[in-house]
């Protein structure tokens, strides 16, 4: 069992990153959480859920590490630059 619990929190560490870090216009743009999310948004940027993140520390939560990386650090990935006002 021990063993089995430990490949299971190895293959969770492996998985953890589902969103990623996207160059856009020459800048090189992270993904953020709600953490970090004063540090690393920018205006200048689109925004996607990542899905992945979601699922992952949805699934995880009971190794309380990974739901604070996913949700915390990189729940929202780069898409693209942003166009035109936000409210039209």
């Amino acid at each position: 069992m021990k063993k089995f619990i430990a490949l299971f929190l190895v293959a969770s560490i492996l998985f953890i990153g589902c969103a990623s870090t996207r160059s856009i216009g020459g800048v090189e743009y992270k993904p953020y959480g709600l953490i970090n999310e004063a540090k690393e948004q920018s205006p200048k940027v689109k925004y996607s859920t990542s899905w992945g993140n979601v699922i992952l520390g949805t699934v995880f939560l009971w190794t309380i590490a990974t739901p604070i990386y996913c949700f915390g650090y990189a729940l929202f990935e780069p898409e693209a630059e942003q166009t035109g006002s936000l409210g039209k």
